[in-house]
């Protein structure tokens, strides 16, 4: 589940910045007929790296000893008649499609950034100068939204890898890990409010008219055949 999880934002980063680069800087070049081909192979990639685990899953009476004996001092679980699944009886497997999904997806996220980036320093693009700055804008916001993403992502990450290499095991450690990764899409949102103006203004506007003029005595509209009726 993290490796789909990583896997998946980080497809998304890079669809965010390809699609900006490609609106500002890149309708007409070679990468407008690569793009497509491209973008689908990512995500085909995203799907099909998270399958071969689930054709290798372990004898589970033989991976539930393994596991049982690898983690120390386990406290009485009650499992209330569930039982048990393991996906991977070892750490290597799931270690190997973290990092492949993490080195394959990192790498288009920073070129179009940078590209992105190298384009808006020089001024060259064939939208208006209004369009540009207001798309300056928009990559400012993105960058501080995704920084935010990569941090809740990128923490988890290199906890669970550490942890698998050095094959230790503290449960409290584990439960901060599914927190910090369950805190990301509340926490984009948030971010997402505060550094987008158009979506701060109305979450402001909308939260804070709740309190504002609640006791005004609101205008008495008069209907245009009220008025027409009314003689002086």
């Amino acid at each position: 589940m993290k490796s789909k999880l990583t896997n998946s934002v980080d497809a998304s980063i890079v669809l965010i910045y390809e699609n900006r680069y490609y609106v500002l800087y890149a309708r007409d070049t070679y990468w407008a007929r690569l793009r497509k081909p491209c973008l689908a192979s990512i995500f085909i990639f995203n799907i099909l790296l998270v399958q071969p685990p689930f054709f290798m899953i372990p004898d589970q009476p033989t991976a539930k000893k393994i596991v049982l004996e690898f983690l120390p001092c386990l406290p009485e679980y009650s499992f209330k008649g569930r039982e048990m699944f393991i996906l991977a009886a070892n750490w290597e497997l799931p270690l190997v499609f973290l990092s492949v999904g993490f080195f394959i997806l990192t790498p288009p996220i920073l070129v179009f950034f940078i590209l992105t980036f190298y384009h808006l320093v020089k001024g060259k693009s064939t939208v208006s100068l209004k369009t540009q700055q207001l798309q300056r804008q928009l990559i400012y916001a993105l960058s501080f939204q995704s920084s935010f993403l990569i941090a809740t992502l990128l923490g988890p990450f290199i906890a669970v890898v550490t942890t698998m290499i050095l094959q230790y095991h503290y449960q409290g450690l584990n439960n901060m890990i599914y927190v910090v990764l369950a805190l990301h899409g509340i926490g984009s949102t948030i971010v997402m409010i505060l550094v987008h103006k158009p979506y701060r203004d109305f979450t402001f506007s909308v939260t804070c008219g709740r309190f504002k003029n609640t006791h005004c005595d609101q205008p008495i509209l008069f209907l245009p055949s009220f008025v027409l009726g009314v003689t002086t």
